[in-house]
């Protein structure tokens, strides 16, 4: 099977779908039922060659005038699948990206697309110009869509496929361990850390309502959105009764990342949407064995099996008192570390090859492109307000 993947972005470039993209391509190029190879932007430029997997950084930008490239690439790798995922940082504003579905599928694919984040319907009318199976990381993103768009998606079934953590799983000796708790705790008690990128709707200024300055040291680890004056104030905040004792790291590789969510007391992600098995940071921090505080617009107290603490969204209180609790349930408890990177990918790429394989069945019986119309509603589940959503519901 001849899987083309299409990203706007991919590491280096830095940006949350791009790893994924990245993780779940190398994961599908180690099954052998796949050949791989991921389409993406210029921008790029070379990277690491991964066992089995191919990398075309050519397209110069997501624009129209870039259609005509894209349709080489599809002439001549001649793939079986189309995977497109949305959105990416890399696609800017290019309006080709929504178009890409249609394009692929022209040229004679089966078309999957992934969609990590709720769109416009503008967005997505394009993107249903024709038939294709449709990859949710958010059980409950339909649920997230206005309703003219949740009525475009009446009757197609949605596949809900979670990812797995971008991160490696720290591997740090004991002696390691404390060595870096007190380096980064600079001579506080507790570590409080805030892992992503930082922009307003992920609530960072909640971890200096929430937080204690006589005994934690806070630390911001992510790379700064582009809202100057959220900056401007979360850097006002570090001033004053937290003066030297918060702490912005600015970005960090992979592996630091996760020798710092290995040691951490807490890491705290008040997230003003909600958090949830999609999110990159909470899957990175619970795979080192990290206690997790949240917030959800669903799920309230604390899952055991995930160490992490579900609390309502805004609600400091709440998460001052799970915070409370990171004596027995923090760095310091000795929680172990969740299974290897690897593997969880490889179950996420065991569930994209199922769907490729129903893209495929489904063209096999319908050959000719495209379809226009919504077909009536014939799934209903209660998961996903009146949407079927398949897969794991966690």
């Amino acid at each position: 099977m001849k899987v083309l993947l299409v990203t706007g972005s991919l590491p280096p470039l830095r940006c949350g779908v791009g790893d994924y993209c990245m993780h779940l391509a190398a994961a599908l190029a180690r099954h052998p039922e796949a050949q791989v190879t991921v389409l993406t932007s210029s921008a790029v430029g070379e990277i690491p060659a991964a066992p089995r997997l191919r990398v075309l950084p050519v397209m110069r930008d997501w624009g129209l005038r870039e259609a005509v490239r894209l349709a080489r690439v599809l002439r001549a790798e001649r793939p079986d699948v189309v995977h497109v995922q949305y959105p990416t940082q890399g696609y800017g504003p290019g309006r080709l990206a929504n178009l890409v579905p249609l394009i692929a599928r022209l040229a004679g694919p089966a078309v999957v697309q992934t969609w990590h984040e709720p769109m416009t319907l503008r967005e997505l009318r394009q993107r249903l110009l024709v038939r294709s199976q449709l990859i949710i990381v958010r059980a409950n993103l339909a649920s997230m869509l206005p309703a003219p768009a949740r009525h475009l998606l009446q009757g197609r079934t949605l596949h809900h496929v979670a990812g797995a953590s971008s991160l490696p799983v720290a591997s740090l000796e004991p002696s390691e361990r404390e060595d870096l708790r007190r380096r980064y705790l600079d001579g506080q008690r507790r570590l409080v850390v805030f892992f992503g990128f930082i922009y307003p709707n992920k609530g960072v200024e909640h971890l200096f309502e929430l937080a204690d300055p006589s005994i934690d040291r806070i630390v911001v680890a992510g790379e700064w959105g582009v809202d100057s004056a959220y900056r401007n104030r979360l850097e006002t905040l570090a001033q004053g009764k937290w003066s030297g004792k918060a702490t912005f790291t600015g970005f960090l590789t992979p592996e630091q990342a996760a020798m710092l969510l290995a040691v951490a007391d807490a890491v705290v992600l008040p997230f003003r949407e909600g958090g949830g098995d999609w999110n990159s940071s909470i899957l990175g921090a619970t795979a080192n064995g990290a206690y997790v505080i949240t917030t959800s617009k669903e799920r309230r107290g604390y899952d055991e099996g995930r160490n992490i603490a579900f609390t309502a969204i805004d609600d400091v209180a709440e998460m001052r008192k799970a915070l409370a609790l990171s004596e027995t349930r923090g760095a310091r408890a000795g929680r172990s570390p969740g299974r290897p990177a690897a593997s969880g990918w490889d179950a996420v790429a065991a569930r994209h090859l199922d769907v490729y394989r129903r893209a495929l069945e489904t063209e096999a019986h319908h050959p000719t492109p495209p379809e226009l119309p919504a077909r009536p509603l014939s799934h209903v589940s209660e998961h996903t307000d009146g949407f079927s959503s398949e897969g794991d519901r966690r």
